[in-house]
């Protein structure tokens, strides 16, 4: 089952204090949750990528076709492209990736 990006935000905000989305992109449906790799390798807009704004130029020279997720600590620092969504955090990528791999398996869960 797929789940929107904007019922995954708005459960990963519900469980998580102190998050803060800056920008919201608009995507109907994900099938996951990964990592954006550095490298370019087939990207498919059936996921939402998640990094953080220390990779704002690769960001903004990604597809506008993938939803991209950006953990930034200054949400200001550069992230122009429309299809990424800022979550302003002090908090660690790793951490902040699993927390939301968790929601999404919650929501998938709950549909099932």
């Amino acid at each position: 089952m797929k789940i929107s990006l904007e019922m995954l935000l708005n459960y990963f905000k519900d469980h998580h204090e102190g998050i803060e989305i800056r920008q919201a992109a608009s995507f109907d449906r994900i099938l996951g949750v990964k990592l954006l790799p550095i490298k370019s390798r087939p990207l498919s807009p059936d996921y939402l990528y998640v990094t953080d704004n220390h990779h704002a130029t690769y960001l903004n020279s990604l597809d506008r076709e993938l939803p991209l997720l950006c953990f930034a600590r200054n949400p200001q620092e550069s992230v122009y492209n429309p299809n990424v969504t800022v979550i302003k955090t002090e908090d660690d990528l790793a951490d902040f990736l699993n927390a939301l791999q968790e929601c999404y398996q919650d929501l998938q869960n709950a549909q099932s």
